[in-house]
């Protein structure tokens, strides 16, 4: 039992320390010709979006919106 209890604290402690590395890595995702980037980090927390000026006057609300999801996912 207690070598069970053992291993399920090893098991947390990687679980931690995986997340951890997940939080240091950033990804970049871009949708609209690249008007459009959002970064994640690893553990797909979304940390910045940058919409470029322009995409405004070219695009509506509902294509603006369906780009915001291309580029997060």
């Amino acid at each position: 039992m207690l070598g069970k209890l053992k291993e399920l604290k090893e098991m947390q402690a990687k679980a931690e320390e995986i997340k951890k590395r997940l939080d240091s890595i950033t990804v970049r995702g871009t949708a609209a010709e690249d008007k459009i980037q959002v970064m994640c980090t690893g553990n797909k927390q979304v940390q910045n979006v940058v919409i470029d000026e322009s995409l405004l006057n070219e695009i509506n609300k509902t294509q603006l919106e369906q780009s915001m999801v291309e580029a997060i996912n």
